[in-house]
């Protein structure tokens, strides 16, 4: 095989987290590094954000608002300030930070309000406080923004015609239309070394990146119509399994899905003139049709697999945001955050409202736990981080219990995180021996909260069960978000309302750190979509010629659900900064709401009794 000198280019289209490289870009150049392909990474994500917010990004924002929206006098203050409030995020100039806290520093717009609304934030010092108010004042750069750009978002792009879309044209149209957006993405395009180059991949992990994406693939066509184009990621592999519109190979020439490794293999192996292999996953555009090629080929793992590359990731120029006080939150936006696995899919995958018939999800394969220590240990080594992320579906305690061990025996001084499920698995003494070898908090989906709900989304753990795990994390320590869902067919006002008294007690307990309300969406993946008459739905399969993942359904009994949105997200938004933890739920509802059936201490009483039969 001849890989030659030439580079495979991975890029992150505008716009994700601005905190951390995004996981795909770093985990496949470590790969293909290992097979012996040289790489280059660029995340445009963060590079067109950088360019927005300095000096001459700002006079062309401005420029674009009318007049009535920023005073003049305003729009200096932000064009004198932005450069050293970016440079202090990327941890530089740290002695700004007293000039920030003194409040005389910075303008100050709308957003500072939720210094008013939040005891928490008041609570914050030095360093938090200062990367808090610096990150407000983002914030109102990325309102006015958006008020200049309709398209834009603070990490998403064109986030609303994306999702789930049935036709392709909206998309096609700004794909080749221009903003501030579009012209920056351009201008950091045209400073790459495109002739040294052999494939450039691009993944596209949310809705918010599909059309800075296209955008990237445009550009190629116009310019280097020569170099081969790879879509791949997250929103390819959900919403675009089913695509028939050929338009979108206007932009790429290869369509991959479920993960890269194998794919971007296969492809590399044929522009290096083997043409034996057959393509593996991958879409093509044929004759004016598409057509699908290898879609059952195993995925790489375990040896085939290289350690993530973030030695050429350009870490120093993430920014280290602090989006609320919350302790978790502002964990999970630090910058220094690295990005590992310990598992391929979700050794549970059996959710209802999961979608649990994709790959990534129904093919679960832990890794050697001993290989991620090494993983671990040569990042420490290469990049001085210490902080890593684990971002598994869920981290089976079994598996947990031998990293954990492997980390202690090795000595290794690190911190970490990552998503679980809360099962009877993680008793007191998992949770303590996760915490010596350095986890500092966990997510994991308590979705339903009541037996009932939990029962009804097969989640698999029962309240009681996912209390004892949250007991046994708090006692050693380890911070807890839980995602909650609402609007699941079946799920009642009641049984909400029941659920989220739940939620408030075991805030007041400690036992949370954080959660978020999701509304429930119906994706043609799931056994809720699969078993819809079991579920009491309607939803008939749509044939859309381009996105195919979210599906419009009936109940047979209406939940009203909708109505309950708000008043749970005015909720979590108080119980995260740990506000009115004490007060009635009826305070936080526009509508009239039934009482909790759930006493206001049986959290309480439950752990009380949990504790006695301990002892």
């Amino acid at each position: 095989m001849d890989n030659g000198r030439k580079k495979v280019l991975l890029l992150t289209p505008p716009f994700v987290q601005l905190n951390a490289p995004y996981a795909a870009v770093p985990f496949l150049a470590g790969t293909l590094e290992h097979h012996g392909y040289a790489t280059l990474q660029r995340d445009l994500s963060l590079a067109v954000a950088l360019r927005l917010f300095s000096p001459e990004g700002l006079d062309r924002l401005f420029a674009a608002l009318p007049a009535r929206l920023l005073a003049q006098s305003r729009r200096a203050s932000y064009r004198e300030t932005i450069a050293a409030v970016v440079a202090f995020l990327q941890g530089k100039n740290r002695s700004l930070a007293a000039h920030i806290r003194s409040r005389r520093f910075l303008p100050e717009g709308p957003r500072f309000r939720l210094l008013e609304e939040s005891p928490a934030a008041a609570r914050l010092q030095g360093d938090e406080q200062a990367r808090y108010l610096a990150t407000l004042y983002l914030d109102d750069l990325v309102d006015l923004a958006q008020r200049a750009i309709p398209l834009f978002g603070f990490s998403r792009y064109g986030e609303r015609i994306a999702q789930s879309p049935a036709t392709f044209d909206t998309l096609y149209r700004s794909a080749h239309e221009e903003d501030i957006i579009g012209m920056m993405l351009v201008e950091e395009l045209e400073q790459i070394l495109w002739s040294d180059l052999r494939l450039v991949a691009v993944t596209i992990p949310f809705p918010g990146t599909l059309v800075g994406a296209l955008r990237i693939g445009k550009f190629l066509k116009q310019h280097y119509p020569h170099l081969p184009v790879a879509f791949g990621g997250g929103y390819v592999n959900t919403e675009l399994r089913e695509i028939r519109d050929p338009r979108l190979f206007d932009f790429c020439d290869y369509l991959v899905f479920d993960d890269g490794e194998a794919p971007l293999r296969a492809i590399l192996e044929r522009l290096g003139g083997n043409e034996t292999p057959s393509l593996v996953r991958t879409a093509i555009r044929k004759n004016g049709k598409i057509s699908f090629v290898g879609e059952e080929t195993p995925d790489l793992w375990d040896e085939d697999l290289g350690t993530p590359r973030y030695d050429t990731a350009e870490l120093e120029r993430y920014l280290d945001l602090a989006e609320t006080p919350n302790p978790l939150h502002r964990l999970w936006s630090r910058r220094d955050t690295l990005k590992l696995r310990l598992t391929h899919g979700c050794h549970w995958h059996r959710c209802a409202f999961c979608d649990t018939t994709l790959p990534h999800i129904a093919r679960y394969r832990p890794l050697d736990p001993a290989f991620v220590a090494d993983q671990v240990t040569h990042l420490v080594a290469t990049t001085g981080r210490r902080l890593f992320h684990f971002v598994d579906e869920a981290l089976p305690p079994a598996l947990l219990r031998r990293f954990a061990k492997e980390i202690v025996r090795r000595n290794l001084s690190i911190s970490w995180w990552g998503n679980i499920r809360f099962e009877k698995g993680f008793d007191r003494k998992t949770c303590r021996l996760l915490k010596e070898s350095g986890c500092v908090a966990v997510t994991g989906g308590l979705e339903g909260v009541t037996d009932t709900m939990l029962a009804a989304m097969r989640k698999g753990i029962t309240l009681s069960e996912a209390i004892g795990a949250l007991a046994s994390l708090n006692d050693a320590g380890v911070m807890a978000h839980a995602y909650l869902i609402y609007g699941f067919p079946g799920q009642d006002i009641q049984e909400t309302i029941d659920g989220l008294e739940i939620v408030r007690q075991l805030f007041a307990a400690r036992l949370l750190t954080s959660a978020y309300y999701h509304r429930f969406a119906l994706t043609v993946h799931s056994p809720v979509f699969a078993e819809q008459a079991a579920f009491g739905i309607s939803a008939p399969r749509r044939e859309n010629p381009f996105a195919n993942n979210d599906v419009a359904y009936r109940e047979k009994q209406p939940s009203g659900a909708d109505a309950l949105g708000p008043g749970l997200r005015k909720a979590i938004y108080n119980y995260l900064h740990r506000n009115l933890l004490n007060a009635p739920i009826s305070l936080f509802f526009d509508v009239l709401i039934p009482r909790p059936r759930v006493p206001r201490r049986w959290v309480k009483e439950m752990l009380f009794l949990a504790n006695a039969t301990e002892r």
